[in-house]
């Protein structure tokens, strides 16, 4: 009888499952391996998952060091941990230390300017040209980034980042914020939230300005140009 409930048990027991590994972690080199980035714009993130914090961004054609190969919570895609710090997806990157010779742009060390489109399905086209193939289209209120290429601007197109031109006629391009990071910050450092003048007879200082805080006391915020309302700056 024991043996038959033995027999009866193995019988019915389900066959453990087959771990999968998806084909582009099978051809990858051994951690660590460099690698470029395929999209045309990919975010890095804190941790391997995409409810964490953003960590930056990287654009096609941005050479990567990939240290280990995670999965995500789901355990269906994989992610990269790269160095310096940082997470993205798997399939965003491609083994190799150069960049692909077919990538449109070097991406990092380009100056990108920006548009949003006008109308629904608004064609992308292969070439600068509408008679060329359409490769895909672009929803209305899509923000894009383009090449700065002024012969080709002076013909009504612009070079997508992400590969492909739209002609200018379909988007509505974008002024740029004021606004920028401070290479080397002397902390304290205060940024304006708005125009103020430090002193009177002094000239204002703009909005986004910043200045090193040399004291705080109360409501206000000593500089080296005067004393600015404490309400009207940022401190870091």
């Amino acid at each position: 009888m024991l043996e038959i409930w033995l027999w009866l048990s193995l019988a019915l027991t389900p066959p453990a499952p087959v771990v999968q590994v998806p084909p582009l972690v099978q051809a990858l080199p051994p951690v660590p391996f460099a690698g470029w980035i395929l999209p045309g714009l990919v975010y890095l993130r804190h941790a391997p998952r995409t409810s964490s914090e953003l960590a930056g961004a990287l654009r096609r054609g941005d050479v990567v060091e990939v240290t280990q190969v995670v999965a995500d919570e789901t355990g269906a895609q994989p992610w990269a941990l790269v160095a310096g710090g940082g997470a993205l997806r798997l399939a965003a990157i491609r083994p190799g230390s150069v960049r692909d010779p077919g990538a449109e742009l070097a991406a990092a060390d380009a100056n990108f300017a920006y548009a949003r489109v006008r109308q629904p399905n608004t064609p992308v086209f292969a070439g600068p040209d509408a008679k060329t193939a359409v490769r895909n289209r672009q929803k209305a209120g899509r923000l894009l980034a383009f090449a700065p290429e002024p012969a080709l601007l002076t013909r009504g197109w612009l070079h997508h980042a992400g590969g492909g031109y739209l002609r200018l006629s379909d988007v509505q391009p974008l002024t740029p914020s004021p606004f920028v990071g401070e290479p080397h910050p002397h902390l304290q450092l205060a940024m304006l939230r708005r125009a103020a003048q430090p002193q009177p007879g002094a000239p204002k200082l703009a909005r986004y300005a910043r200045a090193p805080v040399l004291a705080e006391a109360g409501n206000r915020v000593r500089i080296a140009a005067g004393q600015l309302p404490r309400s009207a700056v940022r401190i870091a």
